[in-house]
């Protein structure tokens, strides 16, 4: 088998770590972390509220809901 030797644990630590980066756990499951900046400059941490998959990771508070115009 080639290609084997890649999936070392190292890569299997640094692939959960990379992933687990951007979400909180949430009772039994994951959640995303709101990626917006509070007033101070910090990261909220809020879990984000995900109802479209066009949508930024944001929490309810910072959730701000533009729609782009069309040039006329």
């Amino acid at each position: 088998m080639s290609g084997i030797e890649e999936f070392t644990s190292e890569f299997f630590d640094q692939s959960s770590e990379a992933w687990l980066k951007n979400k909180m756990r949430k009772g039994h499951s994951m959640a995303y972390i709101c990626n917006t900046l509070t007033r101070e400059g910090n990261p909220c941490k809020r879990s984000a509220v995900m109802k479209e998959a066009l949508y930024d990771h944001t929490c309810t508070q910072h959730k701000i809901v533009t729609k782009p115009r069309l040039a006329v």
